[in-house]
């Protein structure tokens, strides 16, 4: 049986017409559907899609045809764009592909499986800012200045006063036990809240295609509470443009703010002071509240689609939060888990978005 031998032309050898290295077959440049088949079957994503292209002309011109990437995804069983998208151009296979942003939970850690890990927990409030009241009493205006003193005062009260004290149950609790859910984040006595914000651009989506077709972005969460004990849960989740620097900062759920960029004009800028009184709906925004009362232990789903926001959409900020209302020491305030941020494709149409 013939041995074949596969060899790359050094820099004493004939190079090609573009002036690059290629590799030969039997001293022939091997056909770009071979190279295609061979390429596919590269394990790594980030050897085939960031450092093969550096090899050559050819290789680069291979690896960024979209119907490249399509093969890429069909050989490994992978979830494939509609077919309607698979040439538009604000797609961006190459991406999809190697990113897969599509038709996957973008949130880290959803229930707590890996402890806190890519959460913001709001453990600490933030004296610096003298625009924050809780009450009348507020010791942050009541200790304020730079002293070491009013810096020891400030920092007791916060700690023993607002500190939020999460809890993780494997299994949860006190509710209907469900074979899906087999931990969760679980509240105390006071409010505890925490968020991730995804960053849509890096985990692969462009830009130009969220302007342009608008994917619908759904967000959900399972959440419950205890045979025992009363509890309150709240879900806030907003979509932000870019250009914006989401600083979100708690002293009590429903209050959220963030920074922006100065170029942006300071209307926009959101604030929402003391706890909501019913669900709020927007076209970039959620607010859902839930009062547990005791025997509310059947876990329930909040689920919302986003279909219609406006251009320059770039992040997806998502704060569940929760607490008892008995005051009860210890974890006995509500439970959320499968926290959930997914962008699918959408029906292929672009749309006429402000």
């Amino acid at each position: 049986m013939e041995t074949v031998t596969w060899s790359s032309r050094s820099e004493n050898e004939e190079i090609d017409e573009e002036g690059k290295s290629d590799i030969y077959l039997h001293g022939v440049p091997i056909p770009p559907q071979i190279l295609a088949e061979i390429l596919v079957r590269v394990d790594g994503r980030r050897d085939v899609g960031y450092i093969c292209p550096l090899v050559c002309r050819r290789w680069y011109n291979v690896l960024s045809a979209p119907g490249f990437w399509i093969s890429y995804m069909i050989y490994r069983s992978m979830d494939l764009p509609p077919s309607f998208l698979r040439n538009e151009p604000s797609l961006n296979v190459k991406k999809v592909s190697l990113q897969q942003a599509f038709g996957r939970n973008l949130i880290s850690n959803p229930s707590g499986d890996d402890g806190y890990q890519n959460w913001e927990i709001y453990e600490d409030g933030d004296p610096c800012r003298s625009q924050i009241f809780i009450s009348d009493l507020n010791p942050l205006t009541l200790y304020g200045g730079d002293s070491d003193e009013a810096g020891e005062l400030r920092e007791k009260w916060l700690r023993t006063s607002i500190r939020m004290e999460f809890g993780i149950e494997k299994p949860p609790v006190g509710c209907i036990a469900l074979e899906e859910i087999p931990v969760a984040f679980v509240t105390s006595y006071d409010w505890c809240s925490k968020f991730q914000i995804i960053d849509l651009w890096k985990e692969g989506i462009e830009r130009a295609f969220l302007d342009e077709f608008c994917p619908p972005i759904t967000v959900s969460e399972y959440h419950t509470g205890r045979f025992d004990c009363a509890s309150i849960y709240l879900l806030e989740v907003q979509l932000l443009p870019d250009g914006s620097i989401p600083l979100p900062h708690r002293i009590t759920p429903g209050f959220l703010f963030y920074t922006r960029h100065p170029r942006l004009p300071q209307q926009h800028d959101r604030l929402q002071h003391g706890l909501p009184q019913d669900d709020e709906t927007t076209d970039t925004s959620i607010t859902r509240i839930r009062m547990l009362d005791v025997l509310e232990i059947e876990w329930q789903k909040i689920e919302h689609t986003f279909s219609n926001y406006p251009k320059g959409i770039r992040y997806v900020l998502f704060r569940h939060s929760g607490k008892d209302q008995q005051f009860w020491a210890g974890h006995y305030g509500s439970k959320m888990a499968k926290a959930s941020v997914i962008v699918n494709y959408g029906n292929g149409k672009r749309r006429s978005i402000l």
